[in-house]
């Protein structure tokens, strides 16, 4: 009877702790699986699955509201597609503009930037965020080039196909801007840049030639 009477206070208090760190052990698992599929969630489908790696491996919290970045910000769109649009019949306008919008979504993935939006026939892509990088610069220019070259071949197509093509309008900029989660934190979450340098990339894109 005395060894039963010392060894129930000794096993309840150890399995009441061993039961405690096991539910802190699955609470903490859940809690950061909710993180990853929330910072996935938001970043999926807009960066290349290398930096929302890179984002979930920092732990940076994904909030709303914004931060002040030194970004690169990349503006295209389609000089011509209101007359194209016109000749086509809509399934054909769809069709091209998926397949230009895909050459632009690969060129800024392949160097590591983030898609914001797209505007119409516009695309809007930041390099730099959310994931800070010291050459986005460079990277942006690279992403360019390479829209550039892609984009020569479905020029190329249209015209074979059609006897007249379209051409691509890029604008670049570079400075600070305010980055980060805009909108509805319950219902929609936009992350995307606003500021100077932006406005200024997009100006720089509707007086490019093509």
């Amino acid at each position: 009877y005395e060894a039963l009477h010392v060894y129930i206070p000794i096993v309840y208090p150890l399995g009441a702790i061993m039961l405690l760190y096991a539910w802190s052990i699955v609470s903490h698992y859940r809690a950061e699986r909710r993180e990853r599929n929330r910072v996935t969630g938001i970043f999926g489908r807009f960066v290349p699955k290398a930096v929302v790696d890179r984002l979930l491996a920092s732990g940076e919290e994904v909030k709303l509201g914004g931060e002040r970045m030194d970004i690169s910000l990349i503006f295209v769109d389609i000089r011509g597609f209101t007359t194209l649009s016109e000749k086509l019949e809509p399934e054909q306008v769809i069709q091209f503009l998926n397949e230009y919008l895909d050459v632009c979504t690969k060129a800024i993935f392949k160097f590591n930037g983030t898609l914001d939006k797209f505007i119409g026939d516009g695309v809007m892509a930041m390099f730099g965020a959310p994931v800070r990088s010291d050459n986005h610069a460079e990277m942006a220019v690279r992403s360019a080039l390479e829209m550039r070259k892609m984009a020569s071949v479905l020029e190329e197509r249209l015209m074979e196909k059609l006897g007249f093509t379209v051409r691509f309008g890029i604008g670049i900029n570079c400075g600070p801007a305010i980055v980060g989660n805009i909108g509805s934190e319950e219902l929609r979450l936009d992350y995307t840049a606003i500021g100077d340098t932006v406005n200024l990339a997009a100006r720089l894109e509707s007086n490019a030639k093509p």
